[in-house]
């Protein structure tokens, strides 16, 4: 796939300081792992939102870095969001051997509908990722997985029906479920309350109360 593009400058700020420079539009973060030392980064605000809407955290991006004549096949290790406004205050990215394996996490997506549903059935997602390994140039941002297949209540996928683009090892266990059909909890659960009814419930009267209670005293 093709390989996105992040542009970044060099940091010297730290500490509070940096409060202001996310106050012109500005993140900070990081760039650390093969072949060199950590690297501050700043990046603007609108360029890093742009990425993290294509990228995920398997996604290999070409950083350019101001002043330095390589760029970095990197990708994003974290990133942290301002808890009120949900916009990214910080990111690290780890740098990568295009020439070794490496192993990360790749976000599951389910796609299509399944029969299943027609008949009351509710697909449950179990596994949101699958742990690989791979080259950095093999990467992909995201497996699809096809639930249309998925006719009857009780079926299900598993890793082991997943068949992962060349290149591509799948370490998470094959016997691991992915999504399954399920019937509606919610609905067994109101069929069970409907059956006891109001009738099946018996309340004392103030005076059975009354003769329990001196009963009990007696003894």
């Amino acid at each position: 796939m093709e390989r996105l593009e992040l542009y970044a400058q060099p940091r010297n700020v730290t500490g509070k300081k940096v409060k202001a420079l996310r106050r012109e539009g500005q993140v900070p973060g990081i760039i650390y792992g093969y072949g060199l030392d950590p690297i501050k980064l700043l990046i603007g605000d609108k360029e890093i939102e742009r990425v993290l809407k294509l990228a995920s955290t398997s996604t290999l991006i070409d950083l350019k870095v101001e002043g330095h004549k390589v760029a970095y096949a990197a990708v994003i290790r974290d990133v942290q969001y301002d808890p009120i406004k949900h916009n990214p205050i910080h990111v690290d990215m780890l740098a990568l051997n295009l020439m070794e394996t490496v192993r990360v996490q790749i976000p599951v997506t389910l796609v299509g509908t399944p029969p299943a549903i027609e008949k009351g059935g509710v697909l449950l997602q179990q596994l949101t990722e699958l742990e690989i390994e791979a080259l950095p140039t093999a990467l992909v941002s995201s497996f699809e997985i096809d639930v249309s297949g998925l006719a009857d209540i009780g079926d299900s996928l598993t890793v082991s029906d997943v068949t992962p683009p060349e290149g591509i090892t799948i370490l998470t266990s094959g016997l691991e479920t992915i999504a399954q059909m399920t019937a509606l909890v919610e609905e067994a659960i109101e069929e069970e309350v409907e059956t006891i009814g109001l009738e099946d419930v018996t309340v004392p009267t103030v005076s059975e109360q009354k003769a329990a209670a001196e009963e009990t005293e007696v003894e």
